[in-house]
């Protein structure tokens, strides 16, 4: 998984500080992405039950999120630090106020 970004390719690994909104974003991109590729999933017109992965998109799908998965475990950690640096400082600014 790479990006390009000004002609320079970026690596999945060099992007380390995407918020949850964006990382789902890539995972929603990433699975439509799989879906619209009959190489990775087969589609039937008869119904969504006969419809399903191929033995290459599941190996897609295990390493798309391999990849994306501890990118979203990055933001959401830095997400709850934030949350609590945001609560520690309100509770801080409230006690010099009384």
């Amino acid at each position: 998984m790479a990006g390009k970004r000004k002609g320079k390719r970026i690596m999945i690994h060099e992007l380390k500080q995407l918020t949850t909104k964006e990382v789902m974003i890539m995972i929603e991109g990433s699975v439509k992405a799989i879906v619209d590729n009959p190489d990775y999933f087969y589609s039937s017109g008869v119904g969504p039950q006969y419809s399903k992965l191929t033995p290459s998109g599941c190996d897609m799908v295990l390493k798309t999120m391999t990849a994306l998965l501890p990118l979203l475990a990055q933001a959401k950690e830095r997400d709850l630090d934030e949350r609590a640096k945001s609560i520690t400082w309100n509770s801080l600014q409230e006690e010099d106020i009384q």
